[in-house]
């Protein structure tokens, strides 16, 4: 009987005991002051985004550091942009990403043919990105640019192998998609007229840009794990 009352006692208080946790959730002000207890981040449509604190109290996020709470921990960009990026790696050196989606907008050209002008049009799509940022030791965010973490990770031989391993595919993605926008103002801007065929070939040659940028993913990520072991 006293084993089944200390069992039913474990699973009824420990969960309340886990949610009082003092270092689950918490608000990280630019003052310095940490404050703990329940934290919700709020953005409303056509509105400015803001953290309510303990269901009663607002704070601006100019006047927010970073904050964590059961969707995760969240820092601010630097500057006057007022957004929030969540991070995905914790150690010596924080990484936090974001996405973000773009329209672009379709395009049309015309060209001469025997049979008369012929009009091509591309329509418009949808293309999403993830901008990626770290911090080492609690440092303000950065850009996770080759440059920047060559300097914050130069303590690191086997993390600066793997940077290095992305510059180099980087050259290539970069090298293959300049060849293959050459490839198409050619074809459009030919002597006798655009050129169809010619387009379409640098447009596959820019395609081809894939492989590199496959081959260099999760090389970043790779360089902070390996730097914060």
């Amino acid at each position: 009987m006293i084993k089944i009352i200390t069992v039913i006692t474990t699973i009824i208080v420990f969960p309340f005991l886990y949610a009082q946790q003092p270092d689950s959730t918490f608000l990280h002000l630019n003052t310095g002051e940490k404050k703990f207890g329940k934290v919700e981040f709020k953005d409303p449509f056509l509105s400015r985004s803001y953290i309510l604190f303990n269901d009663s109290t607002r704070y601006e996020l100019k006047e927010v550091k970073a904050f964590q709470n059961s969707d995760g921990y969240f820092a601010k960009l630097p500057g006057r942009s007022a957004r929030v990026v969540k991070r995905v790696i914790a150690g010596k050196v924080d990484f936090f990403s974001e996405t973000q989606s773009y329209y672009h907008v379709g395009n049309s050209f015309s060209y001469n043919t025997p049979m008369g002008t012929m009009t091509s049009t591309t329509p418009g799509s949808f293309s999403t990105t993830t901008i990626e940022y770290f911090c080492k030791d609690g440092s303000e965010l950065q850009d996770a640019s080759y440059s920047n973490l060559r300097t914050a990770l130069a303590d690191n031989t086997k993390s600066m192998q793997l940077l290095d391993e992305y510059r180099t595919m980087n050259y290539f993605k970069y090298g293959i998609g300049t060849v293959g926008l050459a490839i198409i103002v050619a074809g459009i801007t030919a002597k006798d007229g655009p050129s169809k065929n010619t387009v379409i070939a640098g447009a596959i040659v820019v395609n081809l840009a894939w492989i590199p940028s496959l081959m260099q993913g999760g090389k970043i990520d790779q360089a902070i794990r390996v730097y914060n072991q």
